[in-house]
């Protein structure tokens, strides 16, 4: 037994709001309302990682001429 018919209320169905009135405005799809910056933070990973590589080789390098004496 539903929470509405114990308190005497008619059952209405979930979907009944989300229908649209014949005179309402259609609305735009989230994507456009509210996007993703997904790529941004793909492409700043990927941009921080390849800095991370080349820091990490010319450390490596520095360190290796240091320890050789030249």
């Amino acid at each position: 037994m539903s929470r509405g018919m114990k308190r005497g209320q008619p059952a209405v169905p979930a979907n009944q709001d989300i229908v649209q009135k014949p005179d309402q405005e259609a609305l735009p799809p989230r994507r456009v309302k509210h996007p993703s910056s997904k790529q941004q933070v793909t492409k700043w990973f990927y941009n921080s990682l390849i800095f991370l590589f080349m820091a990490l080789a010319a450390g490596l390098f520095w360190y290796g001429r240091q320890m050789s004496g030249q």
